[in-house]
């Protein structure tokens, strides 16, 4: 995993976050952004997300790849709702739920699952090279797909 790169829960980053920013977040970029390597596939555990800071992947927002189901997808990081990290909250079955409110949606589609979100996220389009997992910021992932887990032996 890179240094760009965090997992699991943290209270203190929600909290830093929250109180360090507003709740709006810039503009999504015009055009799509050079892919990066976020991790290895290993580094991510099934039912666990990274984040991959909005300064380091051109965006401006923080954007949460998750493992779910053998697969990968990536969002933007905070729910729709209310200001909080999707990257924390329940993954299960190709859907997050939002650690404050249980707001869900979709890991591939964006899709808003349950109120009180009635917002979707952006996707980001995940493709695996070897055994790297790639970010394409800003290339939005094509629908109801998800890279998938590359079987080792």
């Amino acid at each position: 995993m890179t240094d760009s790169a965090r997992r699991g829960p943290s209270p203190a980053r929600w909290l830093r976050r929250a109180l360090g920013r507003s709740p709006s977040v810039p503009a999504p970029p015009e055009a799509s952004l050079p892919p990066i390597r976020v991790a290895a596939v290993g580094d991510l555990a099934e039912g666990h997300a990274l984040v991959v800071d909005g300064m380091v992947n051109g965006t401006g927002r923080d954007i949460a790849v998750f493992r779910s189901g053998g697969r990968f997808y990536a969002l933007d990081d905070i729910c729709t709702h209310q200001y909080a990290s999707l990257a924390d909250g329940w993954i299960e079955d190709g859907w997050v739920q939002c650690p404050v409110h249980a707001a869900r949606f979709s890991l591939a589609t964006g899709e808003a699952l349950r109120p009180p979100a009635t917002v979707p996220e952006r996707t980001h389009r995940v493709e695996l090279r070897g055994d790297g997992i790639w970010l394409w910021p800003g290339t939005p992932a094509a629908a109801g797909s998800g890279s998938p887990t590359v079987d080792r032996d």
